[in-house]
């Protein structure tokens, strides 16, 4: 079109229209990354709720579905922390099986939507091991068991729930799961709480007594004294 007044008229449209595309797809990423924000926000704020609540409540919850899985930590750390309270707490004896059957079919499930992000995390393993325990798996919790360890094998409070998760059937053990529960009392005997564990399940435990009498006795004499006085306080030995 020839020019009116010294004026040229656009008469191709294709620019304007182009970045009129281009706002909108910056407005939608932008609304796609608040949605994407808040949803975090909001399984962050369910996991610190769910953290907060008493153990009949977690309970409760974990039956009913599994919690939005927080993209923190801590948030992950409380959610797992809840399910080993459910799974093996002193109210979980006391549940239906209905009841303790969807509780751990969805630790399960939140312990392996953590496992495939963070192979690595003992306690997630160990919730692992609970759940197969508890379905009476004895493949999959001999290999959480030893996954556990492997994952944390310093970690003394998470070696202290592995021992007592393990040392009651100590007995039914293939040799490798048995080494797992040689190295976490050989953790245990090295602090005053761990040693009381040990001396609580020697005296429940007849199977698990050699085992614990070879791990005391490579250990330092202050720490056999306090076993051997451990075991008397306990009626274990005269």
């Amino acid at each position: 079109m020839p020019p009116v007044n010294g004026i040229r008229c656009q008469t191709n449209a294709k620019p304007a229209r182009t970045g009129t595309v281009a706002a909108l797809f910056c407005a939608v990423a932008s609304l796609a990354v608040a949605a994407a924000a808040l949803q975090r926000l909001g399984a962050e704020y369910a996991a610190i709720r769910f953290g907060e609540m008493s153990p009949p409540q977690q309970i409760e919850r974990l039956a009913a579905g599994p919690p939005p899985m927080p993209g923190s930590l801590r948030g992950t750390r409380l959610l797992l922390e809840g399910c080993d309270r459910a799974l093996r707490g002193p109210l979980a004896a006391v549940q239906s099986a209905a009841r303790r059957t969807a509780v751990g079919k969805n630790c399960g499930a939140i312990a392996g939507q953590v496992l495939a992000t963070a192979p690595t995390l003992g306690l997630a393993h160990l919730i692992v091991a609970e759940v197969a325990l508890a379905q009476q798996d004895h493949a999959v919790f001999e290999a959480a068991l030893i996954r556990a360890n492997r994952a944390a094998a310093q970690e003394g409070w998470l070696a202290q729930r592995r021992f007592d998760l393990a040392a009651p059937g100590c007995a039914a053990l293939s040799p490798k799961a048995r080494r797992v529960l040689q190295a976490d009392a050989r953790v245990l005997v090295t602090t005053h709480s761990g040693r009381l564990l040990l001396a609580q399940h020697y005296q429940r435990v007849a199977a698990l007594r050699p085992l614990l009498a070879e791990v005391t006795q490579a250990a330092p004499v202050a720490a056999q004294r306090s076993f051997l006085g451990a075991l008397r306080r306990d009626g274990a030995m005269p």
